[in-house]
């Protein structure tokens, strides 16, 4: 078995983060400048999600984040997920918060707090305007970078290909093997759930055939479980769900890829790799509207029609994201917080 096999076959079962440097985060209550700081913007992160990360602020302790990362795309993390955490001191934003990775990546050691100079390895050097998105920005930037740092793999131990290996089996290795993973991410996790959890299990051993699979002619006797999971599985989760407006929308177009399997697999199979990986990306773009995906041609039916779920009304399907459901929003959050 391959290094990179070995990464992704282990699992990872701790539940509770593991503090370098911010050791006081569970014995001690945040200031109520710090308080105040991250309620508002995880209420903003609600409202208006982050470019490449999903955050969840645990509701037990606010100063403990939780992050899914998004791979930079161009780079060999491209449609990867990377599970991660944010461990802010009670003093923040006037000291930088401790920063670790879960998820196997390829460029950082996991449950290794990260040097940065973000990060709580440099005091001297933070800045108290840096925003959590600005810090996730920061490291989704870092992470595509040939820099190293304490937290970091050696360079030469992470090849292009391994890199890239990892990414294509890095939302598999969340669901199969991150006990973190549902507990923090349950929207994400019924995402993958509704791909992966099939009569057929594709093996932790068969990470690498998905990127073969769709680079092979394609043709109907293929689409079944194992075939429309390598089909869908690059190309969802790959922009921050965050509120449950995206979350519904996201299921709405797995349930009609899968009614439609037969005619899509028809679809594609007279397209090249590289365009069938173009309309694919298209259709599952959280940015794609109604008009986008039924421009695709992918299927001749009715079944994509926003009126089949009478509880969502029509603005849902436009790019406005301004209504979020109570049972996500950070008011709700916020509201519980301050009762205590």
């Amino acid at each position: 078995m391959s290094s990179a096999s070995t990464v992704l076959t282990e699992s990872d079962t701790l539940l509770r983060p593991l503090p370098h440097h911010i050791k006081d985060v569970f014995s001690r209550d945040p200031s109520s400048t710090c308080k105040q700081v991250l309620l508002k913007e995880y209420q903003q992160a609600q409202r208006s999600p982050y470019e490449h990360a999903t955050v969840y602020m645990d509701e037990q302790n606010i100063r403990m984040w939780y992050f899914l990362l998004n791979g930079p795309s161009g780079t060999p993390y491209e449609r990867g997920l990377y599970l991660g955490f944010m461990l802010f001191p009670s003093d923040f934003p006037y000291n930088p918060p401790e920063i670790q990775l879960i998820s196997p990546t390829g460029r950082f050691k996991q449950r290794h707090a990260i040097c940065l100079s973000f990060s709580s390895f440099h005091s001297e050097a933070w800045n108290a305007s840096w925003t959590v998105e600005k810090i996730l920005l920061a490291l989704n930037s870092f992470m595509a970078s040939d820099e190293w740092a304490a937290g970091c793999t050696e360079p030469k131990s992470s090849t292009v290909e391994y890199t890239r290996s990892i990414a294509a089996a890095s939302k598999k290795w969340l669901y199969y093997r991150c006990l973190v993973f549902p507990n923090v991410f349950p929207q994400e996790h019924r995402v993958l759930s509704k791909i992966l959890d099939t009569p057929y299990h594709l093996s932790p051993a068969s990470d690498s055939d998905i990127q073969k699979d769709r680079e092979q002619p394609m043709s109907y006797p293929k689409a079944n479980s194992c075939y429309s999971a390598s089909l869908m599985l690059p190309y969802v989760l790959n922009e921050p769900l965050q509120s449950s407006r995206r979350f519904v929308r996201t299921m709405d177009r797995i349930d009609d890829f899968l009614q439609n399997l037969q005619e899509i697999s028809l679809v594609l199979a007279d397209q090249t790799p590289a365009k069938h990986s173009l309309i694919l990306a298209k259709y599952f773009s959280l940015s794609s509207s109604d008009a986008d995906v039924r421009s695709l041609e992918l299927f001749y039916s009715d079944n994509y029609q926003c009126d089949s779920s009478p509880t969502i009304s029509r603005s849902f399907y436009s790019d406005s994201e301004t209504d979020i459901d109570v049972a996500f929003s950070a008011d709700y959050i916020c509201s519980s917080h301050v009762s205590e």
